[in-house]
C-alpha cells in the first residue's frame, strides 16, 4: 500500500514537472521567435541606413560637400536652416 502511494506521487510529480517543461519549450520557442523577427527588422534597418548613406556619398560632392570635414558640412547646413528659418534666403 505504501509503494502505491509513493509510485502514485511520483507519478503526480513526474505531470507537475512535464507540464512546466512543456511551458518552458513554449516560451522557448517564443523568445526564439521573436529573436528571429527582431534579427530580421535589425537587418532591414541596416539596408536602409546603407542605401541612405550610398545616396548622401553620391549626391554630396555635386552639392560641393566636403564629406571629409564635418564641421564644415554641419556649419553649412545650420547656414542653411538658419537662412529658411528667418525668411532671407538666398
Amino acid at each position: 500500500m505504501e509503494q502505491d502511494a509513493a509510485v502514485q506521487q511520483l507519478s503526480t510529480t513526474n505531470e507537475q514537472l512535464q507540464a512546466k517543461v512543456d511551458g518552458l519549450l513554449t516560451a522557448k520557442q517564443q523568445l526564439e521567435l521573436a529573436l528571429a523577427t527582431a534579427w530580421s527588422s535589425v537587418t532591414a534597418q541596416e539596408q536602409v541606413v546603407a542605401s541612405m548613406l550610398e545616396r548622401f556619398s553620391a549626391t554630396a560632392p555635386a552639392l560641393g560637400l566636403a564629406v571629409n570635414n564635418p564641421d564644415e558640412v554641419a556649419q553649412r547646413s545650420v547656414k542653411r536652416e538658419s537662412k529658411k528659418s528667418t525668411g532671407t534666403g538666398t
